[in-house]
């Protein structure tokens, strides 16, 4: 799966992103982990999601499921893991611990995901749920491993207690078969002590009880193993003892149990399961359902390449200067005063300063004279269609692409006061890029530039897409941004007359990427600009803009 198949598939769920922090998609790996953070970013791994979708058959809906928890699960390692503590437990437990390090990294990650998940399920109790589905898929995913030894059952065992909450001290049973001649070993690691270290590690208050349990847990493995098995055995079992350490736990898992375990003892472990999982545990499907936090949290919704995002991240930095003019602009001209006919004031001679001063502005607070006034935000939806034809390659292309994240930049932050944005893109098919009540996509729109240009049937494609989602009072600007080389101009009078009645009332303009559009292209437009700068562009945005606000008029304008 490509990351260009993954983004088309899956979307993120940005519930629980509670620091708002942008989910990036990646080519590389680390191990084998789906997703991991740096504290700054949530990273996604498309290669390792393609192979477990593989793997697994999972479903589109249980991968999306996964790609939710992991977003919830990122955000709360953000929020509750110590990074400066974990960058020097890994860099040191290597020296401390040389043949062993694996497992002991293991334990420290295993305990630290329990201990965020527990906390996070507190904060948020609709995570709760969340986590369990997405543990109770992992653990259906088959494993490559070899035959089991005393440490990969104790990791087992492990992996089910704690990820499951299966604290019913049946380790046998927990375990499967696998754990059977192991039972007096894995016994006597997990005894009032190692359940003690164990309780501590994952109710901790900070990494550092995760870390340390992690290796007082291991030193207890090694005392109890040296008693228990030959040294090379125990050598032996230490080099594979990180491998294949979920357990599968699907129909034919429960049916063995069933069989062999007593009618009461069964029933108590099913009952514990729906707990976890809910009442429908063993059956299609599974419930749904959050808690009373959580809704509304929305964070930053960005799920892009890594390259990508700093395209988009250096563009706003490049051009903070137009940025903030054009913002400053924007929230201007998008105020309306209406006068209260009720309204009175102090005599005008009292306030004469201060009320020619407002008269400029128009800020708040208005002058006492003028309190009569209230302000409105009049509806208004702005549409970006931006070529990304063949001929946009290069400097064309990039000069839309950086105009487009200015614009999202600068109408940011009052996206759902009644005003919307929409992005799409267009060659010979158009695409959605950002639909009217989504978070803004902070990437690189079209980073690769193909086919033909079919402007106008792209107008009324994006308007025929768009249109339901719309607000039929709000004002609408539509702009293309193209170099105007255009194949279809001949239907240009016909699809402008019945976009203009679809979407109305819709100002219909272009940003043209070149000195001198073509003229069989622009007269079908209300208005158009050459755009050969960034630097040109808080001042051709105002003026559609300030066309849309005052009068439609259909006159071209140059």
């Amino acid at each position: 799966m490509t990351v260009e198949q993954f983004r088309k598939e899956f979307k993120v769920d940005q519930q629980f992103n509670v620091l708002g922090l942008p989910v990036l998609l990646t080519k590389e790996r680390d191990g084998g982990s789906l997703g991991w953070t740096d504290g700054k970013v949530l990273y996604i791994s498309v290669p390792a999601f393609s192979e477990l979708m593989a793997k697994s058959n999972f479903t589109k809906e249980e991968m999306q499921t996964l790609l939710n928890a992991i977003t919830y699960h990122e955000s709360g390692h953000v929020l509750l893991s110590d990074f400066v503590l974990w960058k020097l437990f890994n860099e040191v437990i290597r020296a401390d611990y040389p043949e062993g390090w694996p497992l002991v990294r293991f334990l420290a990650n295993l305990l630290e995901d329990i201990r965020i998940e527990f906390y996070m399920g507190i904060e948020y109790p609709g995570l709760a749920p969340a986590f369990r589905k997405a543990s109770k898929l992992l653990a259906q995913v088959p494993t490559t491993q070899g035959e089991d030894n005393f440490i990969t059952a104790l990791m087992k065992v492990l992996f089910l207690t704690l990820r499951f909450g299966l604290w019913n001290g049946d380790f046998e049973t927990a375990a499967g078969e696998c754990a059977h001649e192991y039972r007096p070993f894995i016994t006597e690691v997990l005894d009032a002590e190692g359940v003690m270290i164990l309780t501590y590690a994952i109710r901790g208050q900070d990494s550092r009880s995760a870390i340390f349990g992690a290796m007082l847990i291991f030193e207890k493995l090694l005392k109890v193993s040296e008693r228990f098995f030959e040294p090379e055995t125990l050598q032996e079992a230490l080099k594979s003892a990180t491998q294949g350490t979920t357990i599968v736990i699907d129909k034919q898992v429960l049916k063995e149990l069933e069989e062999k375990l007593p009618p009461d003892a069964f029933e108590e472990l099913m009952q514990q399961l729906k707990e976890i999982y809910g009442n429908n545990f063993g059956q299609e499907g599974g419930e749904d359902g959050f808690g009373s936090k959580g809704a509304g949290m929305g964070g930053l919704d960005v799920i892009t390449e890594i390259e990508d995002f700093v395209f988009y991240q250096d563009t706003r930095n490049l051009y903070k200067h137009e940025i903030m003019q054009l913002r400053k602009q924007f929230e201007r001209l998008a105020r309306i005063w209406e006068e209260d006919r009720r309204r009175w004031g102090t005599p005008i001679e009292d306030e004469l300063p201060q009320a020619y001063m407002w008269s400029l502005t128009r800020d708040i607070p208005s002058p006492r004279i003028f309190e009569g006034y209230k302000l409105h935000k009049p509806p208004m939806d702005i549409i970006l269609l931006l070529d990304q034809s063949g001929s946009m390659s290069g400097a064309p292309g990039i000069l839309a692409m950086r105009a487009a994240v200015v614009i999202a930049e600068t109408v940011a932050p009052i996206l759902g006061e009644n005003i919307t944005l929409s992005i799409y893109t267009f060659g010979d098919k158009i695409r959605q890029i950002k639909a009217p009540q989504e978070a803004i996509h902070q990437g690189r729109y079209f980073p690769k530039p193909r086919g033909g240009t079919s402007i106008f049937k792209s107008i009324d494609s994006a308007a025929y897409l768009i249109h339901p989602h719309l607000n039929p009072r709000a004002k609408k600007l539509l702009i293309v941004f193209t170099d105007s080389y255009n194949y279809d101009n001949p239907q240009g009078s016909r699809i402008v007359a019945k976009v203009k009645t679809l979407l109305a009332p819709l100002l219909l303009t272009a940003f043209s990427t070149v000195p001198e559009p073509d003229k069989a292209f622009t007269q079908h437009l209300d208005m158009f600009k050459s755009l050969t700068s960034i630097e040109e562009l808080p001042e051709a945005f105002s003026a559609f803009l300030y066309k849309l606000l005052e009068n439609l008029s259909r006159t071209p304008t140059t």
